[in-house]
């Protein structure tokens, strides 16, 4: 997986939630368009065999600061996006 993939997963989901944005959030049960992409793109790094590389792309993506909240929600993204506050550092880091 490259940084291209994860952008077309990303535009995907954009295009998903721009269609049906109530329908889309409550399938998903995510509490936010925010953490609805985001929850896409935690989704297909979760899926990578190496973890090392999720890290790789997100520290591409984001940065270095903004990847470690991100990282710790690799575990369980969807009850970490679930509860997602907006003041929180993963919602900084998802805004990133």
């Amino acid at each position: 997986m490259d940084r291209a993939q994860l952008q077309s997963t990303l535009q995907s989901a954009q295009s998903h939630l721009a269609a049906d944005r109530r329908g889309e959030l409550a399938r998903s049960s995510m509490p936010s368009g925010l953490a609805y992409l985001c929850l896409s793109l935690l989704t297909a790094l979760t899926a990578l065999d190496d973890q090392g590389e999720a890290s790789d792309l997100l520290l591409d993506l984001v940065g270095k600061e903004q990847r470690k909240p991100l990282l710790a929600a690799l575990g369980d993204p969807r009850t970490a996006l679930g509860a997602l506050e907006t003041d929180a550092p993963l919602a900084t880091a998802c805004r990133a």
